[in-house]
């Protein structure tokens, strides 16, 4: 690993991205540029894909630059957001899937107007589930991925070969993983969230097919041909739109806290039975990966 790792304050663009990244992105552009190619007149619904691929791209960005501060992964296991690369994974197909679904609806409403008056609120029950269920995903394993490890070794010489090392012991230094009752809160909030949105939206696009309630127009690429009206959408779509998202990121800064919330005492009073300059060499590290560290370091 490099030596000047993560000492610059500002990273050129081109050291933020990776592979992953620039394949999703590529792959993202060309599938949305390929929805749009069916002239779109309302992009509502294209604001979907957009909101999961914008969490893909924050887990990417992360995971592809965690390198820069954690040193060696025997030593620190830092995952105060969970596993970052299964996460970005995850909203990256929840985007591929939503813009599958998006074109297929689009060239349905095109070359066959006649089925999307019987078809529609089954696709609307679908896209939405499938976009909730990707908050929903990111969460599922919380309990095992979000945790932080952070061990030393403590060295001991030979007295017979000189400044040889003989012994190399682990020691754990901070071993800090979810509460049972974070866990709890933040499980039980999204699986009421995904399980309550879904359910009120099967509710109203059956009230909205028996005509029980009104919504808005939406066009979509085959509206007009051989005399397809507008299909209907309801407000509701707006709330479910902004609700996931919101709680997601509610939950995100709730797990970080907890994560963050060890014993600061104990941490010391081990670091501090470390030779110096392999505690000072393990603050230099702690030091960037985040402002508690940080003050914990500047401290010491």
């Amino acid at each position: 690993m490099p030596e000047d790792n993560g000492k610059d304050e500002y990273i050129p663009l081109r050291k933020l991205i990776n592979e992953a990244f620039v394949r999703d992105v590529i792959l993202f552009t060309l599938m949305y540029l390929l929805v749009l190619s069916q002239s779109w007149c309302n992009f509502l619904l294209l604001l979907f894909p957009i909101i999961t691929f914008s969490f893909s791209i924050f887990f990417r960005i992360i995971s592809a630059n965690k390198w820069r501060y954690v040193i060696n992964d025997s030593l620190i296991e830092f995952y105060p957001l969970g596993i970052e690369k299964r996460n970005a994974n995850r909203f990256s197909f929840i985007s591929f899937f939503l813009l599958t679904l998006l074109f297929w609806i689009g060239a349905e409403s095109i070359y066959h107007p006649q089925l999307i008056d019987m078809y529609f609120h089954y696709f609307k029950i679908l896209f939405i589930l499938i976009y909730t269920f990707g908050f929903f995903w990111i969460f599922t394993d919380a309990w095992k991925n979000y945790k932080i490890i952070i061990n030393a070794y403590t060295i001991s010489k030979s007295e017979n070969e000189e400044q040889s090392i003989s012994k190399k012991d682990l020691q754990k230094l901070v071993n800090s993983s979810l509460s049972i009752k974070t866990f709890k809160k933040v499980s039980i909030i999204n699986t009421c969230i995904f399980i309550l949105v879904n359910l009120i939206n099967i509710a109203i696009e059956f009230l909205l097919k028996s005509n029980i309630i009104v919504g808005i127009s939406y066009y979509l690429p085959g509206t007009g041909i051989e005399g397809s009206n507008p299909v209907i959408l309801s407000i509701f779509i707006f709330f479910s739109m902004i609700i996931s998202p919101a709680c997601s990121i509610i939950s995100i800064k709730l797990l970080y806290r907890d994560i963050l919330n060890f014993n600061e005492e104990e941490f010391k009073l081990c670091l501090n039975q470390l030779p110096s300059d392999l505690k000072e060499n393990i603050l230099s590290q702690l030091e960037k990966l985040g402002k508690k560290f940080g003050r914990i370091s500047k401290e010491e």
